[in-house]
């Protein structure tokens, strides 16, 4: 199964219409269909970029502004935040 496939797959297995998910930002590894115009927006979904450093690759969640319902990694991974300060 495609990226495209197997993102859309998951997304409409692991999320809700307006979860809120991070995601790398394309010129950073992230995939097109994890973006609002590719399977995470069909499902309704709230893409933000992962807030990090691009010259250190650090990643700093306290930079962010909404905090996720979940993360989608590069390569087709999914990670689904169960923090109750998230919910």
């Amino acid at each position: 199964m495609g990226s495209m496939l197997g993102n859309m797959t998951v997304y409409h297995a692991l999320t809700q219409p307006g979860d809120r998910v991070m995601t790398a930002p394309q010129p950073f590894g992230g995939h097109s269909s994890n973006r609002a115009d590719g399977p995470a927006g069909t499902r309704g979904v709230e893409i933000f970029d992962i807030p990090f450093d691009p010259a250190t690759l650090e990643v700093d969640l306290d930079k962010g502004d909404t905090p996720p319902t979940g993360i989608a990694r590069a390569g087709c991974g999914w990670a689904r935040l169960k923090s109750p300060a998230l919910a």
